[in-house]
């Protein structure tokens, strides 16, 4: 998603400028400046990139949605699948730095071998 909108950016505004770019409640923020940042059509597509950032887990990259530990009614929102949905309710992950890690280990962890039970 990032490396798309990159693209688009790139090709409106070759000099464009990320100047935020965060997670909050389930969704990418970015913000950017450049001689075109105001244009419609790159608000367009920065938009467009958040609102997909809603589908797409924030731990691992593969399809999910938004959702708060354990489903509860309030509380820290992630997009997320849902394998690592299990893990973080489980408090077994974290991202650190945009890595993730067990938090048993603090170490970085590769989640193609993330337990889906």
């Amino acid at each position: 998603m990032l490396l798309w909108l990159h693209e688009q950016l790139l090709a409106l505004d070759p000099g464009y400028q990320v100047d935020v770019l965060k997670e909050k409640l389930g969704a990418a923020r970015i913000r950017i400046t450049g001689t075109a940042a105001a244009c419609a059509e790159v608000q367009a597509r920065v938009t467009a990139a958040e609102e997909q950032s809603t589908t797409v887990c924030e731990f691992c990259g593969a399809p999910g949605h938004r959702r708060t530990r354990s489903d509860a009614m309030a509380g820290w929102i992630k997009a997320v699948c849902d394998d690592c949905h299990r893990a973080w309710s489980h408090h077994s992950i974290m991202i650190i730095n945009g890595s993730v890690h067990s938090r048993e280990t603090g170490q970085g962890i590769d989640l193609g071998g993330l337990d889906s039970t």
